[in-house]
C-alpha cells in the first residue's frame, strides 16, 4: 500500500503525516476487523483493478475488500462489471466451509474511496445478491470524503450495510497514529492440570462410594404419618398392602392409600 505526498497535517495532530483515506481506511480494516493483504491467487483480477485488495477468512466465510483510492486518483473506478465479480466469487468457494453441509458464502465489497461524482450509484448498484440461495455475495460502498456521507448498494429498511457505521465514524473522528493502528495479538494460556475439574470429580466420587458402601435403608412409611420424602401431589398412591393393618407404603396399583387427613 502506498500514498501521495504528504500534505498538511490534520489540526492539532501534527505527528501523523497526511495520506489518503482510503490508504487510512485499509489500515484500520487490518488492525479492527481482522483483515489482512490478500493472498488468494483467485482475487488476483480484482488487484489488478483496485488499489488495495483484502481479505477475512473465519474459517467459513470469505470477505474480499476492493479499495479504489479516488483522492490520488480522481476518476479512477472499479472497472469489472458484476457478472465478473460473481465468477471470482465462485472460484473463491473453495475457500469457505460448511455449516450443516450448506456451503459457506464469499463476499465480495467494492468501495470506491474519495470525493463523489454522480454517476457512482447508479454504476454501482448493480453489485448486489442475485438471490437468496446465492453463494457469491457482491456488494459496493461508496465513502465520499468530501461530502463525509456512505453509501451502500445492499441497504436496506432495516440496515444501512455492513461496516456502514464503522466507515462513517472513521470519516468523523480525528485518525489515529500508525502506532496505534496495531492489530491485537492473541493471548493463548499455558497448559495446566485442571485442579478444580479433578476436586469436583474425588468429591462426586467419595459421594458415590459412600451410597454403595452404606446403603440407604427401603423406603417405607406408616400408615397413620404423611410419607416426608413425598410431595403433596403424589401422595395419593396405589399400594399392594392395607393401610388399616399399619404395614408399609409402597406405590403400586392393587389399591389406593388415601393419608388421614384427606378422610
Amino acid at each position: 500500500m502506498t500514498w501521495a505526498d504528504p500534505r498538511e497535517p490534520h489540526f492539532g495532530q501534527p505527528e501523523i503525516p497526511h495520506q489518503p483515506f482510503c490508504i487510512y481506511l485499509a489500515k484500520q480494516f487490518i488492525a479492527k476487523k481482522g483483515f489482512e493483504p490478500a493472498s488468494v491467487p483467485e482475487a488476483e483480477k480484482l488487484a489488478a483493478v483496485s488499489d488495495v485488495v483484502l481479505t477475512q477468512s473465519d474459517g467459513y466465510t470469505l470477505t474480499i475488500l476492493c479499495m479504489i483510492d479516488r483522492e490520488t486518483h480522481p476518476d479512477a473506478v472499479f472497472e469489472l462489471d458484476v457478472d465478473e465479480v460473481r465468477r471470482i466469487g465462485e472460484a473463491c468457494l473453495k475457500y469457505t466451509g460448511k455449516i450443516n453441509s450448506a456451503k459457506m458464502p464469499v463476499f465480495i465489497r467494492i468501495m470506491e474511496v474519495g470525493p463523489g461524482s454522480t454517476d457512482q450509484q447508479q454504476r454501482l448498484k448493480l453489485f448486489k445478491r442475485s438471490s437468496l440461495r446465492a453463494k457469491v455475495i457482491p456488494s459496493a460502498m461508496i465513502v465520499d470524503t468530501a461530502s463525509g456521507e456512505v453509501w451502500n448498494s445492499d441497504r436496506t429498511w432495516i440496515s444501512k450495510g455492513v461496516y456502514h457505521g464503522f466507515v462513517e465514524e472513521l470519516l468523523a473522528a480525528p485518525r489515529e497514529a500508525d502506532a496505534d493502528l496495531v492489530p491485537p495479538v492473541a493471548i493463548v494460556a499455558q497448559p495446566s492440570f485442571p485442579i478444580l475439574t479433578a476436586a469436583i470429580l474425588a468429591v462426586l466420587f467419595a459421594v458415590f462410594a459412600a451410597e454403595i458402601v452404606y446403603g440407604i435403608g427401603p423406603w417405607t412409611c406408616s400408615s397413620r404419618q404423611s410419607p416426608r420424602w413425598w410431595p403433596l401431589a403424589v401422595w395419593r398412591r396405589r399400594s399392594f398392602c392395607n393401610p388399616a393393618n399399619g404395614i408399609g407404603c409402597c406405590p403400586h396399583r392393587s389399591c389406593m392409600w388415601t393419608p388421614p387427613i384427606w378422610r
